[in-house]
């Protein structure tokens, strides 16, 4: 199987645990949203730059109010490092979100078609340097509501994908974030309205979350 680099947050500003009111059969509830510089600074970028590699990687706040990660991925290290071409954005919490109801993700995104990851960083991942992972694709330059059910995350261990782990501890998520790592050189760009706790029930019941295998892409637009 792909092997994915594992990708912890080292440096941002901590974001206080967003809180909801909880209603009956709330269906949603925003956890990220990028419509202001602040919001943008609350989040990192990683990049293999930062260890000799030749990617490179910005994130920005557009004049539509949203977040874009946009930049260069490259293949080119020096001998002495493992691996190279990635970048990726990620946040973390003061305290764990308050997730309770939801289970999974749902992302108001539009990209250039090429492959991303979505990391999950919980309390056991913060004990064993493993993360959550789960990969997607979108139709290029189209806005897509990303569904990403919480218990099709895989953990990732030391780059290599653990079919069979623990599922993410939703009580104590601790870091979110969007990894490229698609196996293919070249620019990439993608833009970000929000990120949002989610019942995926409810979009079953809408026929907006297609019943597809685990191994494939998900997308509903």
């Amino acid at each position: 199987s792909q092997q994915i680099p594992k990708v912890v947050p080292k440096v941002s500003p901590l974001r206080k645990a967003f809180r909801v009111n909880r209603v009956e059969d709330a269906q949603s509830a925003t956890i990220c949203s990028f419509a202001t510089q602040e919001d943008i600074d609350s989040f990192s970028i990683l990049c293999d730059n930062e260890l000799g590699g030749k990617s490179s990687a910005a994130f920005s706040l557009s004049k539509d109010n949203t977040g874009i990660f946009k930049g260069l991925i490259s293949f080119e290290k020096p001998e002495n490092l493992l691996r190279s071409g990635y970048a990726a954005i990620i946040t973390r919490y003061e305290d764990p979100p308050d997730l309770e109801g939801f289970d999974g993700l749902g992302v108001h995104i539009k990209t250039d078609g090429r492959g991303y990851v979505f990391n999950v960083v919980d309390q056991f991942c913060t004990d064993t340097q493993s993360v959550f992972q789960k990969s997607f694709r979108t139709p290029p330059d189209e806005w897509t509501h990303v569904v990403l059910p919480f218990s099709k995350f895989n953990l990732s261990h030391g780059h290599q994908l653990c079919l069979d782990s623990n599922r993410i501890n939703t009580d104590s998520i601790y870091s979110l974030g969007i990894l490229i790592s698609d196996e293919k050189e070249g620019p990439f760009n993608l833009e970000i309205k929000s990120i949002n706790a989610i019942q995926t029930r409810f979009f079953r019941r809408y026929n907006l979350l297609p019943d597809i295998q685990d191994n494939e892409r998900e997308y509903i637009k």
